[in-house]
């Protein structure tokens, strides 16, 4: 008798640490990620970016942190290398109208966005932490890429990039070098507007980097647009366009230029349309405020070298 109850305790003792292992096991798959799910924040090993700003994606790129960008803006242009078995960030909106939900899947460790007016950055800190960086000239940008470098890791990375930026676009012009006038837009043809870039922006160091001087050398604030009796004013010798479309057929170049061209003609007494010195470049992302610009600066230089000013 005292044998048959014996037995039973053992069999019961197997029976619940059999139980016990299975509801165990069971709990760890449970909590598994799955193969498609993101790690959670404790999980990873460098933080996981939001970048909604194309010149901050392409500086995190530059600073080799590629593989941390798990979500990017609509207008950020990230090449893929389709060897690579590594997927493209999601797409999340822009700064001023975030995909808020899109966001929060990703549960991102670091948002990061240029500077924008009010508090319309506030929402996303619920999120995550939000980093807001002021991106326009060239003080601004090499302030900021150190500040993102130690963010993200890439200190050494950082101050090489920022001696970089800093080394290429102090470069000035010759006194003599010609007056160039960057057309930003064509603005509106009724109006006779020209929208330029300014001489106190990246883009307007990447212009006196390549040898030309900027036809409005002024420190500019405001909107930097000219009327038409401005611009005759201001003659320039030479009027250049950039047409930063990642593609462009042929026939859409040739479209571009007559239509530049069909624009300024109503301002014939200019040197530039009297010359036929209006330049047009296409260079894909030319107008990222990111390091980027430094590739810019020989196509600018290139470009510009095949006009002969009389």
């Amino acid at each position: 008798m005292d044998g048959t109850r014996s037995s039973r305790r053992i069999w019961l003792t197997l029976f619940w640490l059999t139980l016990c292992v299975c509801v165990l096991s069971a709990i760890a798959c449970d909590r598994r990620p799955s193969e498609n799910a993101l790690p959670t924040p404790a999980d990873r090993l460098k933080p996981a970016l939001v970048s909604l700003s194309p010149g901050i994606t392409e500086t995190i790129v530059e600073l080799g942190a590629r593989e941390q960008l798990v979500g990017i803006s609509d207008y950020c242009e990230l090449d893929l290398d389709p060897r690579s078995a590594q997927s493209s960030p999601a797409r999340v909106g822009s700064a001023l109208t975030p995909n808020y939900e899109a966001i929060a899947r990703l549960r991102p460790d670091l948002i990061l966005a240029s500077e924008v007016a009010g508090n319309q950055l506030k929402p996303l800190t619920q999120l995550a932490k939000t980093v807001s960086l002021p991106w326009l000239d060239l003080s601004q940008v090499t302030s900021s890429i150190k500040q993102l470098s130690q963010l993200i890791g890439k200190e050494t990375e950082g101050a090489r990039l920022v001696t970089r930026l800093e080394t290429a676009l102090s470069a000035q012009p010759n006194p003599t070098a010609q007056r160039v006038l960057w057309v930003l837009d064509l603005g509106d043809s009724a109006q006779n507007e020209t929208w330029f870039i300014r001489a106190n922006s990246l883009h307007g160091a990447a212009l006196r980097a390549a040898g030309a001087r900027n036809a409005v050398p002024d420190t500019i604030t405001g909107q930097a647009k000219l009327s038409a009796e401005q611009l005759l004013k201001l003659d320039p010798d030479v009027i250049l366009i950039v047409l930063t479309a990642q593609d462009m057929s042929a026939q859409d170049l040739n479209a571009a230029k007559a239509r530049a061209h069909r624009h300024f003609s109503r301002f014939s007494p200019l040197k530039a349309v009297k010359n036929d010195h209006i330049v047009m470049l296409h260079h894909a992302g030319a107008m990222n405020i990111g390091p980027g610009v430094l590739r810019l600066i020989p196509a600018l230089s290139h470009a510009l070298a095949q006009v002969q000013l009389p």
